[in-house]
């Protein structure tokens, strides 16, 4: 039996075989190693430049494209909505409340606003005045209405 370097025996081992031994230049390895250590640094230049490339365009978008400008909101609108906010929390309040003497205590964080709100009517405040102060009485409803229904517990007897 012949004997084989290959484990099976393909059609082409008698031309394989006929093959003269290649013996390298001894400084081979030494090119290729050589030829890999400038890809690997091209490619680490590439992508260096790259990263700074992307660096730059970033910050050229972030100086050259518009930004956003917020939009100025309608002070007579704001004012108007929270109007319009504190007069349906007021009804609703008034539906809950049992009797002027029972919510006189919860009404003092109210009494205040009104009289804050009061004193800048009076005075002629503006919009951009006004509309944080009924912001701030709907709140302060919100929360009355809020704590008396959690307060109000139906019992049936």
């Amino acid at each position: 039996m012949s004997e084989s370097r290959f484990h099976f025996d393909p059609p082409a081992s008698p031309l394989l075989g006929g093959l003269p031994e290649f013996a390298p230049d001894p400084a081979l390895w030494t090119r290729i190693a050589g030829a890999r250590r400038r890809q690997i640094g091209r490619r680490r230049f590439a992508r260096a430049g790259g990263s700074l490339a992307a660096a730059v365009l970033f910050a050229a978008a972030i100086v050259i494209l518009p930004r956003p400008v917020p939009v100025a909101s309608d002070p007579a609108a704001e004012l108007g909505a929270w109007l319009q906010q504190s007069q349906a929390l007021e009804q609703e309040w008034s539906r809950l409340e049992p009797s002027p003497e029972a919510a006189r205590g919860l009404r003092s964080p109210l009494r205040r606003i009104d009289a804050a709100l009061q004193a800048a009517y009076d005075r002629g405040a503006s919009d951009e005045e006004l509309a944080p102060l009924w912001e701030a009485r709907s709140k302060a409803l919100r929360a009355m209405i809020e704590n008396r229904q959690d307060a109000v517990v139906t019992l049936r007897i």
